[in-house]
């Protein structure tokens, strides 16, 4: 459900909040976030995560072969 970029508003509302849980910030952060990943649902909790932008979140992102499970599971390990 990360992986997509939200097309209608309820699907918006939907990734807003997916954000928000699992990138453990507030609706208003999660949706900022989403702006500046670009919609990517995916980007946006790697950035409230790692605490890093769009760009360094999609690189992160890119080292795992995508997978949120794996870059997040990773820094638990840290």
């Amino acid at each position: 459900m990360v992986d997509l970029t939200p097309r209608s508003a309820k699907l918006r509302a939907r990734a807003r909040r997916l954000v928000a849980e699992i990138g453990g910030v507030d609706e208003r952060t999660a949706a900022r976030l989403l702006r500046a990943a670009g919609g990517r649902a995916k980007v946006a909790i790697a950035m409230a995560r790692l605490g890093v932008g769009a760009a360094a979140a999609r690189r992160r992102l890119g080292g795992v072969g995508g997978s949120l499970a794996r870059l997040l599971d990773g820094r638990r390990a840290r």
